[in-house]
């Protein structure tokens, strides 16, 4: 697929913050812009900084 250039470099910036491939990230902008939910693989990978931190009382 080709996308002009300043365009794929702004979706390769988001694909690398996302933690996804560059075509992951172009699916979700679609499914995103005909009102469909993309699917799960399309999602943002979940980061160190995402999850919750789990109360001592629950720790093993």
């Amino acid at each position: 697929m080709y996308l002009p250039v300043e365009l794929r470099v702004a979706v390769e910036e988001i694909a690398e913050q996302d933690g996804l491939p560059l075509t992951a990230v172009v699916t979700r902008f679609v499914a995103e812009c005909l009102g469909k939910p993309p699917p799960s693989y399309c999602l943002p990978k979940a980061t160190l900084h995402d999850q919750n931190e789990l109360p001592l009382d629950k720790a093993s």
